[in-house]
């Protein structure tokens, strides 16, 4: 008599009950991954009026980094360099409800000549 394991029959079941996403984060999920996010964080960041106020007409807005919290799988904050005629770093931190992502400015900082610490939150200097 051969035996047999069940895990290959399980496996699925598992992963499936261990990652359990919510109807938000999927929706969120499938919004960043067209690449929309990206693209709406730039546009948000070229047309927000205080940004603008700051650096003057913004010639170019580069996406530094993301911060992602530890259990989920979208980006809470991102940081970004924003020339025009003056240079900024700001952190735009965001919130997803079913398919709307909000963003909202938490901070801008002139850069300085040291690189950032990656491991420091660039709003508590």
């Amino acid at each position: 008599m051969r035996h047999m394991s069940i895990l290959p029959l399980l496996l699925p079941f598992l992963l499936i009950s261990a990652c359990r996403i919510t109807p938000e984060q999927e929706a969120a999920y499938r919004y960043e991954e067209r690449g929309k996010e990206r693209q709406a964080l730039i546009s948000y960041v070229k047309s927000n009026a205080d940004l603008i106020h700051e650096v003057g007409k913004i010639k170019k807005v580069y996406p530094d980094l993301s911060r992602r919290k530890s259990q989920e799988i979208l980006p809470w904050r991102y940081e970004l360099v924003v020339k025009g005629d003056r240079t900024i770093r700001v952190a735009v931190d965001v919130s997803r409800a079913e398919e709307s992502v909000k963003f909202s400015v938490a901070c801008f900082v002139y850069p300085t000549e040291k690189s950032p610490d990656i491991l420091e939150d660039m709003c508590m200097k």
